[in-house]
């Protein structure tokens, strides 16, 4: 078996409502489609990031027991891609790190759930 990438990937969401809310309006993610148990974004040409229902939320950073995978969005330019998303009011976790040429820092969504811009 030759894997060729990955097709999608997705959270669990307490409040799914808020949290489609949060990742179009925040994060820019394009809403593709919705239903009462999930929400699918398009990103980029092919990749899917979903939510889904009946996850937890947690006032804080979720911890790796409470959130076993994180999820990182590639983005034009870091800078201004950070700079866009502090502009709607959420502050980084964090400074901007880089490891060989690559950049990236983290956020929280509402529920504690991380994610990376890169």
């Amino acid at each position: 078996m030759k894997l060729q990438g990955i097709s999608w990937v997705g959270v669990f969401a307490k409040d799914l409502e808020k949290l489609t809310s949060f990742y179009s309006e925040i994060v820019g993610l394009k809403l593709e489609s919705y239903r009462d148990d999930c929400a699918i974004f398009r990103v980029g040409e092919s990749d899917c990031f979903e939510i889904w229902d009946q996850g937890t939320a947690v006032d804080t950073r979720k911890s790796a027991s409470e959130q076993s995978m994180m999820i990182g969005f590639k983005v034009e330019n870091l800078q201004e891609a950070v700079e866009e998303i502090m502009g709607k009011g959420l502050l980084p976790d964090g400074q901007i790190e880089d490891l060989n040429s690559v950049e990236w820092v983290h956020f929280v969504d509402p529920e504690g759930n991380r994610f990376e811009l890169t």
